[in-house]
């Protein structure tokens, strides 16, 4: 019998069943769709730790972790973790792995901790020397733009975009002006209103729209943001959504033009005339769209609004003090 060389005994070692270690986090990566792309070394930790922490323990059957652990007849105990008992839940995690248990953490799908409350988790132990480890898998983000030809110099992952006010505009601004492309993360019922605030922007910007990914009904659409737009208006969405959208070829310029155009409507508004107008006049001198034209004048009214505010308190403690 011929001895092993270094190099063999190497891959043995690699391919060895994982032993799992006493007061670890294991972050493992689940299917985000199809049961077959689950890892040997998932399922192995999964069945060794001795409790996994899921998303949601109600109704097991009835949810993607509970027929994934069904199919992989993994029996391991279960503890709840999601976004309304996370406080008291991280504590729990974190004093079980002080007392040296080990621990799983999944997600509904895909990689745990990343745009879901296994963050907090990961975090905490980390603070705390607890010791966490990756047991990698799928994920939507990368499977996307594995599929979208944008990311040879890399790319950005945004997440779920904020459902409304300044901090969905601010967060749609960030996205359309960054150099790299984008990986964005949506639900069905607000796919349409996301790609209309893109499509404000840059409608011509190439972008990749993958629904179900893995799953049965995988679509995936590629081509101009007014293109998926209208695609997607003539049915109704369904499933959950990936979004890789083409980074910004000039983002430098396009910040001058718009810092510039500001400015231009900002002594336009100032000189008495009508914003309707102005917005007008300087999407024709720069280009920069309208609906952001106007939330620049929105913005600048709202300053606008608040100096005179602030004036007239100075007026009062102006008149009160005279009046002393």
């Amino acid at each position: 019998m011929t001895a092993s060389s270094p190099e063999e005994e190497e891959v043995e070692e690699e391919a060895r069943t994982v032993q799992v270690q006493a007061g670890t986090l294991y972050v493992v990566a689940t299917p985000i769709g199809n049961l077959n792309d689950m890892t040997v070394r998932a399922v192995n930790v999964l069945k060794q730790v001795d409790v996994i922490a899921s998303e949601d323990t109600r109704h097991l059957l009835s949810r993607r972790t509970g027929r994934m652990l069904k199919h992989f007849d993994i029996k391991t105990p279960q503890i709840s973790h999601h976004e309304h008992n996370r406080q008291g839940s991280v504590s729990e995690i974190v004093n079980m792995a002080r007392a040296g248990r080990s621990i799983a953490i999944v997600s509904d799908a895909g990689t745990p901790a990343i745009s879901d409350p296994g963050t907090e988790v990961v975090r905490a132990c980390l603070q705390e020397g607890i010791r966490v480890e990756p047991i990698p898998g799928a994920c939507a983000a990368v499977a996307a733009v594995s599929i979208s030809g944008m990311a040879k110099e890399g790319f950005c992952f945004g997440g779920f975009i904020p459902a409304k006010g300044s901090m969905r505009q601010q967060f749609v601004e960030r996205v359309v002006s960054s150099p790299s492309p984008m990986v964005l993360y949506e639900a069905p019922h607000r796919l349409l209103a996301t790609l209309e605030d893109l499509c404000a922007h840059c409608p011509d910007r190439d972008v990749i729209v993958a629904r179900e990914l893995t799953k049965i009904h995988e679509e995936v659409f590629a081509g101009k943001l007014r293109e998926a737009l209208s695609h997607f208006q003539k049915r109704s969405p369904r499933g959950e959504f990936t979004l890789v959208i083409e980074g910004n070829a000039s983002p430098a310029s396009s910040r001058e033009d718009d810092s510039l155009a500001a400015r231009v409507l900002r002594s336009f508004i100032s000189h008495g005339i009508p914003v309707s107008s102005a917005v007008k006049a300087v999407a024709e001198l720069f280009d920069v769209k309208k609906n952001r034209l106007k939330q620049f004048a929105l913005d600048f009214k709202q300053e606008q609004e608040e100096e005179e505010e602030e004036d007239e308190e100075d007026r009062d403690q102006q008149r009160s003090a005279l009046g002393k």
